[in-house]
């Protein structure tokens, strides 16, 4: 009966833990791998590396109308107020709204210096009244130009725009941009 109890102290004292060091070490790097995993998770929904969007101050001016052709010509000077970054013609567009109904007004390029029927055309201007760019769904110059507070976006409509619509700037190619002013 002794030989049994001697074999079972034996395998008892064969069968030890892990002595207390490498526990503790082996929990201390559980810990710090689950704290960087959860580090990384956290960290793209507080604050990022996003780059916030470019700011663009916009400041209606008097509103004109005048005879172009046969038509009439509704022109709405909006002065760049300010920019809070570089910004030039390849990242920006503009959209003019209806602000009655939400509708997108179509533009389209201009016919001998007037606005196609129903459609508008707007013109970046140097605050010394020199076009820079004509917009017409897309900017027409062949090089970029650099938006600068002091600018000035003639806007040309075919139809009334002031009191009933919105101009915004908007980002493209990748550029984060807001802005927006009601005519």
């Amino acid at each position: 009966m002794e030989r049994g109890i001697e074999r079972w102290r034996k395998r008892k004292s064969s069968k030890r833990g892990v002595s207390p060091i490498i526990a503790t070490i082996l929990l201390v790097a559980i810990t710090v791998v689950l704290a960087a995993v959860l580090y990384i998770l956290v960290s793209g929904y507080i604050g990022g590396t996003g780059s916030k969007p470019i700011s663009v101050g916009l400041s209606p001016g008097t509103p004109a109308q005048s005879t172009c052709g046969a038509a009439t010509n509704y022109t709405e000077a909006v002065s760049v107020a300010s920019v809070s970054g570089t910004l030039t013609t390849t990242g920006f567009g503009l959209r003019l709204v209806n602000s009655a109904n939400g509708n997108a007004i179509a533009p389209a390029a201009p016919s001998s210096g007037c606005p196609a029927a129903q459609s508008w055309f707007a013109q970046l201007e140097s605050p010394g009244g020199a076009v820079l760019d004509t917009w017409v769904g897309s900017w027409t110059a062949a090089s970029s130009v650099t938006l600068s507070s002091g600018d000035i976006i003639v806007v040309n409509s075919a139809v009334p725009i002031t009191g009933v619509a919105t101009l915004s700037v908007y980002g493209v190619g990748g550029t984060s941009v807001s802005g927006s002013t009601s005519l």
